[in-house]
């Protein structure tokens, strides 16, 4: 095993950043900071891809899809930005080809892509329901499926209302209030309207862009050690829902495995504000016990805001939550 590869199975099997390397890889190989650093990320991107599409083949198989998913802001590189959304066959994933990493540096990775199941449920069922609540009507109008996403206007932002959330003091209600006007505004002007996480910590706002279903949290960037790696209850996760739907079951996870979330929030692109928000009685092992009943006898790809509100209901009446989803 060379020295690269050594170092590289320590990050990977670890799960530690390759930066903590740099040093011992440097004396190692007499090689400048700069060029240790760029070796081990890169490499260490290249050796995660694979052992990604080794996950994917066993869960999805060979004929299952993946999506590439870019860093995006003034520092991605064109190539990534030109991959950025773009779905490839598993089978066919190869790294600096269709995969991260596509060049030195590189800061994009991949999801599992589940097709369009989303649009041929609603699909099916367009036409059998009549909403007779004027302003659901017209947001039915504009996104004929809850998963096409709804342009966000200024009229949307000014909409946003104060929201008492019992766990937090006034003031704290007033910045996330702020802070979901400023989202839906930075995900108007600078990421299409797409999905957009704030994470509130200590007064400062860390932001993280996604596409329209998601944002992805990358290993290494500040976010995601923000997330994984400060105190319980000390992030107040706000996020944006282009297609108007309430909280995903990959939602739930989150904030349910997620230690350092008490807070986490959905300002949908018309400006009306959904929370989930942890008691001081709650318990996480009793929060997983509770999914993990529910959902014995259930296939998680049929799952749909029903179920996802009869969890809430549980988890609510079990005192580990407070919640709000109209």
């Amino acid at each position: 095993m060379t020295k690269l590869e050594r170092v590289t199975s320590h990050v990977v099997i670890r799960g530690r950043h390759p930066n903590e390397f740099v040093s011992e890889f440097k004396k190692q190989t007499q090689s400048t900071t700069y060029n240790a650093s760029r070796l081990l990320v890169t490499e260490s991107a290249r050796v995660q891809t694979e052992s990604q599409k080794i996950a994917y083949l066993k869960d999805l198989g060979e004929d299952g899809e993946y999506k590439y998913v870019a860093k995006i802001d003034s520092k991605t590189s064109k190539l990534c930005h030109s991959l950025n959304g773009k779905v490839f066959k598993v089978k066919d994933m190869i790294p600096g080809v269709n995969a991260p990493p596509m060049h030195p540096w590189c800061r994009s990775t991949t999801v599992p892509h589940v097709g369009s199941w989303r649009y041929k449920f609603f699909k099916e069922r367009e036409g059998k329901y009549q909403v007779e609540q004027k302003e659901e009507n017209n947001e039915l109008k504009q996104a004929k499926v809850l998963g096409k996403k709804i342009n966000i206007t200024d009229q949307a932002i000014d909409k946003v209302r104060y929201v008492d959330i019992p766990t937090h003091t006034k003031e704290e209600n007033q910045f996330i209030q702020e802070q979901h006007k400023a989202l839906l505004k930075d995900a108007k002007e600078n990421n299409d309207s797409n999905e957009v996480a704030y994470l509130l910590k200590d007064g400062k706002v860390t932001k993280v862009y996604g596409d329209q279903d998601s944002v992805s949290f990358v290993p290494g960037e500040k976010a995601t050690e923000l997330l994984f790696n400060s105190k319980p209850n000390t992030i107040i996760m706000l996020h944006n829902h282009p297609g108007q739907s309430s909280f995903s079951l990959t939602d739930l996870y989150l904030f349910i495995f997620n230690n350092s979330i008490k807070t986490l929030t959905i300002v949908t692109n018309k400006g009306q504000t959904k929370y989930l928000t942890k008691t001081k009685e709650y318990c996480k092992s009793t929060c997983i016990d509770c999914i993990k009943k529910y959902n014995k006898n259930k296939n998680i790809k049929k799952f749909n805001h029903k179920d996802i509100d009869m969890i809430l209901k549980r988890l609510y009446n079990s005192g580990n939550i407070i919640y709000k989803v109209r």
